[in-house]
């Protein structure tokens, strides 16, 4: 949805309106709650503010630059080195050493993932060249790995709900201030139903649903599981063209799915060693 409304919306006014949006979605359930959090809050103001910067107003805009500028392809080569991404910060910041079980596990799901971006032909992945789109969107995948990491910083005393409501205060905060100050490229005269109806839709699935589902899954598994998770998205992407766009069921699928579900079954339910 975000590469559709490439041609429509900039990257930060697309994502100050999601998130602006999906604050509206969020305030009825959270205005009269979070009074009774607030103390709490303002005491965790530091890691808020750093959720809020690296997952609500820099990743996405990192993403929809990269998708504006990169093919398809590329970006999910690149997105699928997040879980490795965050199994070295972990070593890096907290000594949380993955055992060999979990990098095998990580290693055949990635093997997964490319086998499903490349149809099963290497050669699509000897094509790959470096540009300006795909460092934003290795930029972004770096993002997200230092959010998931920095998430094990989060008080269990404040509600996922508040702490994300929270978060998206303070990113959509920095997405007003970047707004004023890059020149905007969006072309509002070409706005149409679809285009207010993707928004919407950016808005309440992937902002509210799918940041408190990753938030609490992270928060449950640890950052290292759950990145593994990560290696769906191009799986999921591409049984979805297969029910929307009508492409037809090939070997490849079948194959790159059994080595990311094998790649994530080894990852999961392990325990990491800390030598802190």
């Amino acid at each position: 949805v975000g590469w559709a409304l490439k041609d429509h919306v900039d990257a930060i006014d697309m994502n100050l309106i999601r998130w602006t949006l999906a604050l509206l979605i969020m305030l009825p359930f959270v205005y009269r709650s979070i009074q009774s959090e607030y103390r709490m809050i303002f005491r965790h103001w530091r890691i808020i503010s750093i959720l809020g910067v690296l997952g609500i107003a820099s990743f996405q805009v990192f993403l929809y630059l990269a998708l504006q500028t990169t093919a398809v392809v590329n970006a999910l080569l690149l997105l699928s080195l997040c879980p490795v991404l965050i199994f070295t910060g972990n070593v890096i910041f907290y000594r949380e050493l993955p055992p060999a079980k979990a990098c095998i596990g990580i290693t055949v799901s990635l093997l997964g993932v490319f086998t499903v971006i490349s149809h099963g032909a290497i050669d699509v992945l000897k094509d790959f060249a470096f540009g300006i789109g795909d460092f934003w969107m290795l930029l972004a995948s770096s993002t997200w790995a230092a959010y998931s990491i920095a998430l094990r910083s989060k008080p269990k005393a404040i509600s996922q709900l508040h702490m994300l409501f929270s978060s998206a205060v303070v990113g959509v905060s920095a997405l007003a201030v970047a707004a004023l100050v890059v020149t905007s490229t969006s072309i509002i005269d070409n706005w149409d139903l679809p285009t207010y109806l993707s928004l919407a839709y950016l808005a309440f699935v992937p902002s509210v649903l799918a940041f408190i589902c990753w938030n609490r899954g992270v928060e449950l598994l640890g950052a290292n599981q759950a990145g593994a998770f990560l290696h769906l998205i191009p799986l999921f992407g591409a049984f979805l063209s297969l029910i929307l766009l009508g492409e037809k069921l090939a070997l490849y699928h079948l194959a790159g799915a059994l080595l990311i579900f094998a790649g994530i079954a080894l990852t999961s339910h392990i325990t990491f060693n800390n030598n802190s």
